[in-house]
């Protein structure tokens, strides 16, 4: 006599049916993608910040980022932004709630959450960002955390999440310098103008 154990029992329309675990569906269990990585970066934190902040521009320079706009804005430390991430094997865009939060002229951090998408149950980026050698350098700390409905999913972030997170850190890296050399140089343009300017008036 075979027996089974344990057992999940099926109403049919004659009968009970006796039905083998290993017949019985459950809901399968997820556990969190997460990565972390931690950075020394020569661009002073402040630019750093200011590149995080942009979500909008996130199309122009992130690989993985098809899409990204900005859809509201409380005040410039809180807003919510939209973006379309194409991880290879899925795509999913989700709505974010962005905090920004500058303790002191040393210390920057962003974070972003998403409370419930059809592809994720939650999804966290954190960003800290704290001030190196008198603000020339940055030393950054950025995580990413969440956790998939769908199990192909799953499996599929967990084989490509260290290496996204590791690409994207050096590609705001990269942004955030071009951003304060960009912002350098106006500066500089700016100062001689009004040198130039003062000097005319000066002559009259």
């Amino acid at each position: 006599k075979i027996q089974f154990s344990p057992q999940r029992t099926m109403l049919t329309n004659k009968a009970f049916l006796i039905l083998p675990s290993y017949l019985s569906y459950s809901v399968p269990k997820f556990s969190i993608v997460y990565s972390r990585v931690r950075k020394v970066f020569d661009v002073p934190p402040e630019a750093f910040y200011n590149t995080v902040l942009q979500v909008d521009k996130y199309k122009e320079f992130l690989p993985v980022c098809e899409d990204s706009s900005i859809l509201s804005k409380t005040d410039p430390a809180h807003f919510k932004g939209r973006m379309t991430l194409n991880f290879q094997a899925y795509k999913v865009t989700f709505d974010s709630n962005v905090t920004a939060v500058r303790d002191t002229d040393s210390h920057y951090r962003v974070t972003s959450r998403v409370n419930e998408n059809p592809k994720l149950k939650y999804f966290i980026s954190d960003w800290n960002i704290c001030t190196m050698e008198g603000g020339k350098k940055s030393q950054v700390d950025y995580m990413i955390e969440f956790e998939c409905f769908n199990m192909l999913y799953d499996r599929a972030s967990k084989m490509i999440i260290d290496k996204i997170a590791g690409n994207s850190i050096e590609v705001f890296a990269k942004r955030a310098k071009e951003n304060y050399s960009k912002q350098k140089k106006l500066d500089q343009e700016a100062t001689a103008s009004e040198e130039i300017t003062q000097e005319a008036a000066n002559t009259e």
